[in-house]
Parts: structure tokens; C-alpha cells; sequence
């Protein structure tokens, strides 16, 4: 039986949304500081994404609460904000980059007031690569389910390519920009060369046997208390005495 595993997915942390904010891409660092820091005092196991679907896949035994960091886009907030607390605590996490808007704006977005700045390419190069691991977001961000195959392989193929150069080590894994797939573009993620790729669906548990291309991710957002976020979890806040 597979154990319960929880990917979480993450966009942007920062002291306070813009009025203009999309709230769902949003978490303020107060909510993303206690989330971590209760998943620490849980005794939850974070582990890397490709760690634990590897070890699935062998059959491998898990703790029973197992949790997997993740956040899309690659905005600087992730430097500023999200790792000083994961170096804190040791945690490890994959970072999702578009790779053909690297030190740019995030061009994306319909309101240019949610422009967040993306982290440069010599930024990703430094992370340090025992805690953090760079996974592909595309190109520019399309929905890849709008395009003919050949653009949306192209943006598979070469926002891979580009970040392997950059780091100068593989990636594998590949998060579906806007959370679009259907089962063309899950092939063309496997024609691409990648391992794994993370969904937005957060509803289902994950198969170990099934979803190496489908894997779901739960979305945390501004609205989301800590005990929305541990049920989230499958579990309970302590209590508090």
C-alpha cells in the first residue's frame, strides 16, 4: 500500500499580497514560516520529489507522513523569503523554472501589477543543489494543451536543454505550466526525456504505479490557516496545552 505522500505547491511568498494579487499564487511568509515550521514539530518527513517517487516505484517503505516542497515559477521571493527557512530547518525542495524568462518579469500574467521578478540565471546556478532542485516550467509559460505538438515539444525540449546547460546536470522533472496536460502533452513530456511531471490536481492520492507523469500537488494559499494547511496533510494541529 502505497503511504501518504503530499506534495505541496507554492508560487510566491512575501510579507503581504498586492491588492492586485492572485491570492491562490500567493502565501505570506507569516503563514509559509508556521506551515514549515509545524510540518518540523509534526515530525513530518520532507524529502526530495525524485527520493520519494524513486523509492516508491522500488517499493521501498516510507514514513507514514511524507512530504514533498515544491514551487512553480521560480520568482526571487523564493531566494528572499522561502529558503533562509528551509536551510533553517534542512528541508529539501524543487524549484520549477521557466527557463526562457530567467531575470525577467513573469510575462504570463494579465495583470502586469503580478509581474513578479524571476530569478536570474546565475541565481538558480547558486542555489545550493543539496537542499534545492531545479525542475523545467517550460519556455515562457503557455499552456501547453493550446499549442500544436511541435511548439509545445519544442517548449519541453528546450527549456530542458537550457536549464541542463545552465546547471550543468540533468532535469528530470517538468511541472505543467497552468496545471494543463491531456494525455498528448503526457507523452510528449516522456518524448522530451524527463522523469517525472508534477500536476495541480489535489484532490487524489498519489499511484506510485500510475502517475510518474500525473503527479498531484496540493495548492497552499493565502487562505489557508494552519489548520486548513494540516488538513491539507491528512492530520491535526497538536493541540495546544
Amino acid at each position: 500500500m502505497t503511504p501518504t505522500v503530499s506534495i505541496l505547491l507554492y508560487h510566491e511568498i512575501g510579507p503581504s499580497p498586492r491588492v492586485s494579487a492572485n491570492l491562490d499564487c500567493f502565501c505570506a511568509f507569516r503563514q509559509f514560516f508556521e506551515q514549515m515550521h509545524f510540518l518540523k514539530a509534526s515530525g513530518v518527513s520532507v524529502r526530495a520529489g525524485a527520493e520519494v517517487y524513486d523509492a516508491l516505484c522500488r517499493g521501498e517503505r516510507l514514513p507514514s507522513n511524507t512530504v514533498v516542497v515544491t514551487f512553480d515559477d521560480g520568482d526571487t521571493s523564493f531566494l528572499e523569503y522561502a529558503l533562509p527557512v528551509l536551510e533553517e530547518l534542512s528541508f529539501p525542495s524543487t524549484v520549477f523554472a521557466v527557463a526562457g524568462q530567467l531575470g525577467r518579469a513573469a510575462g504570463w500574467v494579465r495583470d502586469p501589477r503580478n509581474a513578479v521578478p524571476l530569478m536570474a540565471a546565475q541565481q538558480l546556478r547558486a542555489l545550493p543543489t543539496a537542499l534545492v532542485d531545479i525542475g523545467s516550467h517550460s519556455m515562457t509559460h503557455r499552456k501547453l494543451t493550446d499549442l500544436p505538438a511541435d511548439q509545445a515539444l519544442a517548449e519541453l525540449r528546450d527549456s530542458k536543454h537550457l536549464l541542463e546547460d545552465l546547471l550543468d546536470k540533468p532535469v528530470t522533472s517538468f511541472a505543467y505550466p497552468h496545471g494543463r496536460y491531456d494525455a498528448e502533452t503526457v507523452e510528449l513530456v516522456t518524448l522530451a526525456g524527463y522523469h517525472y511531471a508534477y500536476t495541480t490536481d489535489g484532490q487524489r492520492d498519489l499511484d506510485a504505479d500510475k502517475d510518474r507523469f500525473q503527479i498531484p500537488r496540493k495548492y497552499v494559499t493565502y487562505a489557508d490557516s494552519l489548520d486548513t494547511f494540516a488538513a491539507k496533510l491528512g492530520f491535526q494541529r497538536p493541540s495546544v496545552s
